[in-house]
């Protein structure tokens, strides 16, 4: 009796343990983020976003590049430079990230000072669409993503509603929308915990 009493005890406290991190694998305890902490950060680091967005655009020249950086290490890296598109999840990978990068002509130290360039506006990645848009992405929560977007020209009034929807997107200037991209599992939208504290 004792004996299955103690096999049970462990059975459950695996399991316990099992589904703890099962939470903490899909973000279940991530922070949310709201609009007024992504005013803040936006307002305290605009400098620095137009720098980056600059400097960044200098260093890619033509080419297109979407990259994320766990610390050091480039986490996902996508180009698209005359045609040719590469995409890859390095994970940290330092000879996939620089094959990438070499494919647009960037050496270990472009990635370096893009990756600083990023860190100067206390985000993980950034996404440069020629003449259109430049992102910049704040954090992750779960699976899914916070972000700035910059727009080159004021959105027009015709697309305002399309990116003042309160569910992908949140309009905070006519140039600069919020925007929450869902992951494979978890919201696909802000949430009202976005909008608290208004």
């Amino acid at each position: 009796m004792k004996g299955c009493l103690i096999f049970f005890t462990t059975i459950a406290s695996f399991l316990v343990l099992y589904i703890i991190y099962l939470f903490t694998a899909f973000g279940v305890f991530d922070k949310l983020y709201t609009r007024p902490e992504m005013v803040a950060h936006y307002d305290d680091h605009e400098a620095a976003f137009t720098q980056a967005e600059t400097r960044i655009d200098q260093i890619t020249g033509e080419a297109t590049i979407s990259i994320e950086f766990d610390g050091k290490d480039v986490e996902i890296f996508h180009t698209n430079y005359q045609g040719a598109y590469h995409s890859n999840w390095p994970h940290g990978d330092k000879e996939v990230s620089d094959s990438i990068a070499g494919s647009i002509g960037l050496d270990k130290q472009s990635l370096d000072r893009i990756r600083d360039l990023i860190e100067s506006t206390d985000c993980i990645g950034y996404t440069n669409m020629r003449n259109t848009t430049r992102t910049f992405d704040f954090r992750r929560s779960g699976f899914g993503m916070y972000s700035f977007v910059r727009f080159d020209q004021p959105i027009p009034d015709s697309l305002v509603s399309s990116y003042n929807d309160s569910c992908h997107y949140n309009l905070y200037t006519r140039q600069v929308v919020f925007e929450y991209g869902g992951g494979a599992i978890g919201p696909d939208c802000f949430g009202d915990y976005f909008f608290s504290g208004e």
